[in-house]
């Protein structure tokens, strides 16, 4: 493994985008998921 693309994150979301990648989903995938959750966060955060 690459140790320099590889840092533990606590950040859920920065988690989810490297357990995309070890999984092989497409780069465009991951865009977008990363893309819509995060919108999704801040749209939440604001409700509140």
């Amino acid at each position: 493994m690459n140790q320099s693309n590889y840092f533990p994150s606590q950040d859920p979301v920065l988690k989810l985008k490297q357990e995309m990648k070890l999984r092989n989903f497409s780069p465009q995938t991951i865009k977008s998921y990363i893309y819509y959750i995060t919108d999704l966060l801040k749209k939440a955060k604001k409700s509140n």
